[in-house]
């Protein structure tokens, strides 16, 4: 089932955090695009960046996600910009 959300990583994490959604969706080594398009939007709270992406994803694509330790925030329906407001960040 889809489910809406929107989802944070930090940039040390981003490309970990992509991993984890290919390697759910790599059936017979097709490699879906879904994980390449996620975290496609850059955020800063002034020092640190941050990705962001909010659609969505597969419930088993968000379990994983969360159960990886990679998601510095997550919520649920989508909102990008308010979950920016509560982390402090802004778009770069």
């Amino acid at each position: 089932m889809n489910i809406s959300n929107t989802i944070i990583v930090t940039d040390e994490n981003k490309e970990n955090a992509q991993g984890v959604v290919t390697a759910l969706r790599d059936i017979d080594g097709l490699t879906s695009l879904v994980a390449e398009s996620l975290f496609n939007v850059e955020l800063t709270d002034g020092t640190d960046t941050y990705w962001g992406s909010n659609g969505s994803l597969m419930g088993t694509d968000i379990t994983a996600l969360i159960n990886s330790g990679y998601v510095h925030y997550a919520h649920f329906p989508q909102n990008l910009e308010a979950a920016m407001d509560f982390n402090g960040l802004t778009r770069v």
